[in-house]
């Protein structure tokens, strides 16, 4: 982590296609109620990245509190 960003991960897989890609929806929010977002991606995982996502988030304020889902 940086003062300023963090690398949110996570692996996903599709149950009914194993060893397929499938998208994800990565979503980061200062409230627990994801009523205002801050990221707001659909992105894509597959086998070249072993369904694996990574997601750069940059800009973040220093001590405060954030909430992200996927």
């Amino acid at each position: 982590p940086q003062p300023d960003g963090v690398v949110i991960w996570t692996r996903g897989e599709d149950k009914n296609a194993p060893g397929q890609g499938m998208t994800l929806r990565a979503q980061l929010s200062r409230t627990a109620d994801f009523a205002s977002l801050l990221v707001n991606e659909q992105l894509t995982v597959g086998p070249d990245s072993d369904n694996c996502l990574r997601l750069y988030v940059h800009g973040l304020e220093p001590d405060t509190e954030y909430f992200y889902r996927f």
